[in-house]
């Protein structure tokens, strides 16, 4: 059985089982109290009339007009003297005999009482067993003002009531039926719809949000449940994301290991094929002084390509720890590094950089400048520029470098970034480094998340990137 049917006979049975309930305290309590409170009422009621009529009756007002203006149905009315002779009537049947004790033979008196200056008798018709109260009050002349009032109708009140009561509770639950069907339905329906997202979740699957249906605990159950999927989903997105990145890193580590495992070999050979020409003392290598000198050139490029690729590893591995510094002082800071390979190839340096806080390693925002600036000295020919320029941005600064008279080959800028990737294929030593330089400046400027380009300018080769502004 599922939910809903579980919920519709529970609140249908509950429903009914209130219903009989009511029912039965209601046709007790009519039992018990219905006949005693509906005759008191009467008996207050007729009291009072008895009161009015008299009122009325001793300024000397017509009986029968009397009982006619106050709108009296249900009762009849008398004058008698004190010895019972009628003397007005008023909607009694008129009699034959003018005795009153004649009138009322055949009964017997249930209950007699005395209210103030107001007598009553409760009286039972042993033949015709319907029952009637006589009301008796003195007038100013003496005579007696006598009112009846017949409650015939009281125990066949009771029997319409209680078949009324019955109807009522067959109507209540013919209603109950398509109602508790239609709560029921309503109310297990997102109790089903969120039975669904929760098993989704489980199987790690993510459907569509629920719809919420109301503002009480359910709506409010549903509103979490929508928001763990949400962050779960969002969670096991993020968690793909590293899972792929960190794929990414580990094939870019076997690339660039591959990639040294190349770029040493063939020093390596070298180195190894000339100490051994000069131990052997074969050919040109019997000058052993001249290819001393050049066995130390190849171990000083190794050295200079062993700490590359350490910085680049370390670079791709550790973990970046932003402040804020100007960053027109790392610039300037960066200048001392540079400035005498600049000098030597008569070039000059032109720059608008503007001071603002950017929020970075300084250690490794230095090491671009240096790098990027070492490079377009590198390859710029003797008296071109250098140009630094910078632009603020929304929430971020963009900094250039052109150096003047270069140019780069549009096959060639797509690779610049690759490790060990140079421009220069001859792989000479004096005309380039270890094609691990820009690679690093990928690396240090992914770390900030930062962008970053090489294009062909008018005026030469220009790189470009990016910083975050200090949020103050």
């Amino acid at each position: 059985m599922n939910i809903t049917s579980r919920i519709f006979f529970k609140l249908f049975g509950l429903m009914v089982f209130g219903f009989l309930v009511l029912y039965v305290i209601q046709f007790l309590g009519r039992v018990l109290f219905f006949d005693s409170m509906y005759i008191d009422n009467i008996h207050r009621k007729n009291i009072e009339l008895i009161h009015t009529v008299a009122d009325r009756v001793n300024d000397g007002e017509d009986l029968y007009y009397v009982l006619f203006d106050e709108g009296v149905t249900d009762v009849g009315a008398i004058i008698t003297d004190d010895e019972l002779d009628i003397i007005e009537y008023g909607f009694f049947e008129e009699v034959e005999d003018t005795e009153l004790e004649g009138y009322y033979e055949g009964i017997s008196v249930e209950q007699s009482v005395i209210e103030g200056d107001v007598s009553y008798q409760v009286i039972k018709d042993d033949v015709g067993d319907s029952q009637f109260t006589i009301y008796y009050m003195e007038l100013e002349d003496g005579n007696f003002l006598v009112i009846e009032h017949y409650l015939a109708g009281l125990v066949n009140a009771n029997e319409v009531l209680n078949q009324i009561d019955l109807y009522v509770i067959l109507g209540m639950i013919l209603f109950l039926l398509p109602y508790t069907y239609w709560y029921s339905r309503r109310f297990s329906r997102p109790l089903q719809a969120m039975n669904r997202q929760v098993n989704a979740l489980s199987n790690l699957e993510f459907l569509a949000p629920l719809r919420v249906r109301s503002k009480d605990e359910v709506g409010q159950l549903t509103e979490s449940i929508n928001m763990v999927s949400v962050s779960l989903e969002s969670a096991i997105n993020k968690l793909q994301e590293d899972i792929e990145f960190e794929k990414y890193k580990d094939k870019k580590r076997r690339e660039l290991i591959a990639s040294l495992s190349h770029e040493l070999k063939t020093p390596i050979t070298t180195l190894r094929a000339v100490i051994e020409g000069m131990r052997d003392n074969i050919g040109k290598y019997s000058n052993r002084d001249e290819y001393l000198k050049e066995s130390l050139e190849y171990l000083l490029y190794m050295e200079t390509l062993s700490k590359d690729i350490i910085d680049a590893i370390n670079i791709e591995s550790k973990k970046i720890v932003e402040e804020s510094y100007d960053l027109l002082e790392i610039y300037e800071e960066s200048l001392r590094f540079v400035a005498q390979p600049i000098k030597q190839k008569n070039q000059t340096i032109e720059s608008t950089l503007t001071s603002c806080s950017v929020s970075v390693n300084k250690g490794m925002i230095l090491r671009v400048f240096i790098n990027v600036l070492s490079n377009a000295s590198l390859y710029s020919e003797k008296g071109e520029k250098i140009i630094i320029s910078s632009k603020v941005l929304k929430d971020e600064v963009e900094v250039s470098i052109l150096n003047t008279g270069a140019y780069i080959k549009p096959g060639d800028i797509t690779h610049l970034f690759d490790p060990f990737y140079r421009v220069e294929k001859s792989r000479n030593k004096e005309t380039g480094g270890s094609g691990l330089g820009l690679f690093i400046i990928k690396s240090i400027l992914d770390g900030h998340n930062s962008t970053y380009s090489i294009i062909n300018d008018v005026e030469g080769v220009k790189f470009t990137f990016t910083l975050k502004l200090t949020q103050f």
